[in-house]
């Protein structure tokens, strides 16, 4: 069986100002990326863990960022890595003849 992930996409609101100041705490996670922002203070974030435990608490990090408003999870889902394709037997040898 492969391995699993989980991933998560969660919008991020904070006020215009404090935008830069909620990324760079965002991004200090290395599992975190953002994708998109706007001048409005949206984030779009995807999280990305080893376990759905793991993958909540990078959310409830994002959550406890001071400046911001609020955290809504907009798509969660759990990926398998695909299995090591299984090694064939060689062809035994012909006969010559």
């Amino acid at each position: 069986m492969g391995e699993r992930s989980f991933v998560a996409t969660v919008i991020v609101r904070a006020a215009p100002e404090h935008v830069e100041v909620v990324s760079d705490a965002i991004l200090r996670d290395p599992s975190t990326e953002i994708i998109g922002d706007s001048l409005i203070g949206t984030l779009i974030v995807i999280l990305e863990a080893a376990s759905e435990s793991k993958l909540m608490a990078g959310v409830e990090r994002i959550v406890a960022i001071p400046e911001v408003r609020s955290v809504n999870l907009a798509f969660q889902m759990e990926q398998r890595a695909a299995p090591e394709p299984q090694a064939k037997p060689e062809d035994p040898p012909r006969p010559v003849g």
